[in-house]
């Protein structure tokens, strides 16, 4: 795992590298304080699409999006659905 920030700044990539097997995915955390924008996958997508130009050496597979939302609600009083 290679944290992505201080390799590149905070918006120019992903928040982290991650590699299993052989295979590397971008990942990607956000907080929204109420249910998640569609904006957030927009986001990890230009990621992705920019990596490229970051690291050709370096081809990954995709990228994960990990969302914590509604993170100014009592846990009792999240929605259950995403």
């Amino acid at each position: 795992m290679t944290s992505l920030d201080g390799l590149f700044g905070k918006t120019v990539s992903a928040d982290l590298l991650v590699e299993y097997h052989g295979r590397r995915r971008l990942v990607e955390v956000k907080s929204a304080t109420g249910n998640a924008a569609e904006s957030l996958v927009s986001g990890a997508r230009k990621h992705l699409d920019t990596w490229p130009a970051l690291r050709p050496d370096l081809d990954v597979g995709g990228i994960v999006l990990i969302v914590n939302h509604q993170t100014n609600t009592h846990p009792g009083d999240r929605s259950a659905q995403a």
